[in-house]
């Protein structure tokens, strides 16, 4: 016989699971090592946060509670776990109180806005599409300034030029991952009188190193391109014979850009102080410290060659996927150079 409704009514309320009070961690910055305090990476504990959902359902007390509840039960209870983020924002800042984090001055979106009001965008330039490169290497006759770096600023620099130039495209994933620049830092501040190589930052010792490269006239429409690239040596374990004399391109980001561009956010050094010279009387390109490097030049073709392809075939294949176009034989991913 079945029983009745009201005994079985009574028979799951009459002893409600009491809700385990669940620990609320929250981390101050000296309660983190030394060592990972500035790493821009996340913190190990991040992981638990998967692990825990992992292993919820290889417990066997876990008859009586389902969902929300039973997940907060197995935060409480893996007491194995050092650190456990238990709010989005905790979790989100990588263990850091938001209290803890660095304060942003309220005034930084109207100083670059001020920078953006300086920008005289030519009506003759079409910034919804992209501008053809020369059609080969060969044919660029230009020479190009070279120069590497690890500060943060310089490609959100050339990240803001590339919102101006490249209108229809997107960069705000690329500006939230800014390189050497972990996920909480607030984003360097760019003001019209300090060049971004003179902003401070925080040298990591894993910070990228960065190829910045500026090459004059490089599209059709007159513009120069600009940007920065990473390369990674082929590895003789993992490479093809092909391959093994060339070059991979990691993270890599180009711009067109005039002169107007770089000079509103400080990018560009004129020798003597003659911009009337254009191009002709660049000194150097958003690092001093960097070379012009020439076509002509035999010690200087594998470098000019280099850069050449890694704008005009690398970046190239990727902005037309960016812009929604298909890989076919024609837009094959090919980052060797």
């Amino acid at each position: 016989m079945l029983p009745n409704k009201r005994k079985a009514t009574e028979a799951i309320l009459a002893t409600p699971n009491k809700k385990p009070r669940i620990p609320s961690y929250k981390p101050s910055k000296s309660s983190i090592p030394t060592s990972m305090r500035d790493q821009p990476t996340t913190y190990p504990w991040d992981s638990y946060q998967d692990a825990i959902v992992v292993n919820s359902v290889e417990f066997s007390d876990m008859q009586q509670r389902v969902g929300a509840e039973h997940y907060s039960y197995m935060l409480s209870c893996q007491k194995h776990y050092k650190h456990i983020c238990v709010g989005f924002d905790e979790y989100r800042y990588n263990g850091l109180k938001i209290e803890d984090l660095p304060e942003l001055d309220d005034n930084d979106d109207d100083e670059e806005q001020d920078l953006v009001q300086q920008e005289n965008l030519d009506p003759t330039i079409n910034t919804t599409r992209p501008p053809d490169p020369p059609p080969s290497h060969y044919a660029y006759p230009h020479p190009i300034y070279q120069a590497t770096t690890s500060n943060p600023a310089i490609p959100l620099a050339i990240l803001r030029i590339a919102q101006k130039n490249l209108s229809s495209i997107s960069f705000d994933s690329a500006i939230a991952h800014l390189p050497n620049l972990a996920h909480a830092d607030p984003l360097p501040k760019l003001t019209s009188n300090i060049s971004p190589e003179d902003i401070k930052y925080k040298n990591r010792d894993n910070a990228i190193r960065l190829n910045v490269a500026f090459l004059p006239e490089f599209y059709n429409d007159g513009r120069h391109a600009l940007g920065y690239y990473t390369l990674s040596q082929a590895s003789s374990s993992n490479s093809s014979p092909m391959n093994a004399r060339r070059r991979m391109v990691g993270a890599c980001l180009f711009t067109p850009c005039t002169i107007r561009d770089l000079e509103v956010y400080n990018l560009v050094k004129f020798m003597y102080g003659r911009k009337h010279h254009g191009v002709e009387g660049i000194k150097s390109v958003g690092v001093r410290q960097g070379r012009w490097v020439e076509k002509d030049v035999v010690e200087d073709w594998d470098e000019w060659s280099l850069m050449v392809k890694v704008v005009g075939r690398v970046w190239q294949v990727r902005l037309l996927l960016l812009m929604g176009g298909q890989e076919d034989g024609n837009t094959a991913v090919d980052d060797w150079v």
